[in-house]
């Protein structure tokens, strides 16, 4: 739902800005490679950019240049009316198993003669079938474009990026208080209190009625579990967690334990420049399919500060600038004297084939 159109300006780029290379000089990108910038370096210009690859790459000033939006993103206003052919609307109340709430679809049938519409549901990650259902006018809204003044639309545009540095201020701001809210902590000891008490939340959410669950798993046939409720909600749900190390993401679905149906969904991303852990990102994607609130602690948990074994490292080498050289895991105390200045934790979630994830 979005066209957006980009100018190219040479100017040092921001963190969080697109880049597009214009002057290479390396083999790991190419002339008219995109990449979105994860770190600036202010004295030189450079930028740490990634690229959508296994690595981010380093790229010098002179190698890029910044591309600014030439038109403003459409925004869209949810109205509660019949909709038209080609239109989008938005689920707000289900027909499972056909559709859930916030399902997005894209309508291509209109019948006159009843209220239904015929829509597309495969413009979402999961759907059932071949995505094309019929849908209840109670059941939807239909996104309608906000055209709105150029001068107004400017303003707009001003406000959200200062909403933004704000944001990343009091984010940056609140991981500096951190260690000093709790008791001088290293932040390699911060981060291990806060692995572990992920660990044990996701165990702690789960249903501690025993005696449910063995009705459940005498029902299913199964040694299914654990099991988990959204809000006062009966019914019992499995959680299924799809882990994307290069992504740094972890998606939580909640399924029905007979139907496989699914009835929410979380997600977790790291933001540009964390450490990925997958158990902080499951207990996160977790809360929030529960639509429970996530711990603060969760989302500013300090980076590692310490090699340990089981971590996935990545050693970077200096040709004119630093580039990734490989990635491999600590598996010894040799190997833990081995590293140095170049070398840098990308994964301490210290789980059995994970190392597999970024080889592949």
């Amino acid at each position: 739902m979005e066209n957006v159109k980009y100018r190219e300006v040479n100017r040092a780029a921001k963190v969080g800005e697109k880049i597009r290379i214009v002057n290479s000089h390396a083999s790991c990108y190419a002339n008219g490679d995109e990449a979105t910038v994860i770190r600036k370096y202010e004295d030189s210009g450079g930028v740490l950019a990634d690229f959508g690859q296994i690595y981010d790459w380093l790229v010098p000033r002179d190698a890029y240049v910044v591309l600014e939006p030439e038109t403003k993103i459409t925004e869209y206003r949810q109205v509660k009316r019949k909709a038209k052919v080609g239109e989008t609307i938005k689920i707000i109340r289900p027909d499972l198993p056909y559709y859930n709430e916030k399902d997005i679809a894209k309508v291509y049938k209109v019948s006159e003669s009843t209220s239904y519409v015929g829509a597309d549901f495969t413009l979402n990650e999961d759907y059932r079938g071949d995505g094309m259902w019929n849908v209840r006018f109670d059941d939807y809204v239909v996104f309608e474009p906000i055209t709105e003044s150029n001068e107004i639309s400017d303003i707009k545009t001003e406000m959200e990026r200062l909403t933004g540095e704000l944001a990343t201020l009091a984010l940056r701001v609140s991981k500096l208080e951190g260690p000093v809210q709790q008791d001088d902590k290293s932040p390699q000891e911060i981060r291990d209190e806060v692995v572990e008490k992920t660990k044990a939340d996701i165990e702690g959410l789960a249903i501690n009625n025993y005696d449910h669950v063995d009705y459940i798993r005498r029902f299913t046939g199964s040694n299914q579990g654990p099991f988990y409720r959204i809000g006062n909600r009966g019914t019992p749900l499995l959680a299924e967690y799809i882990v994307n190390r290069k992504k740094k993401t972890v998606v939580c679905l909640l399924r029905g334990i007979v139907t496989k149906t699914i009835y929410a969904r979380g997600i977790a991303k790291c933001a540009p420049g964390d450490v990925f852990n997958s158990h902080i990102g499951r207990a996160i994607a977790l809360r929030r399919a529960l639509e429970l609130e996530v711990p603060t602690e969760y989302l500013n948990v300090p980076n590692p500060t310490e090699f340990k074994v089981g971590d996935i490292v990545i050693r970077y080498a200096w040709v004119n600038t630093m580039h990734p050289y490989r990635i491999f895991q600590v598996g010894t105390k040799t190997n833990l004297d081995s590293l140095d200045d170049y070398c840098e934790v990308i994964d301490d979630s210290h789980e059995e084939g994970a190392l597999n994830d970024y080889l592949a």
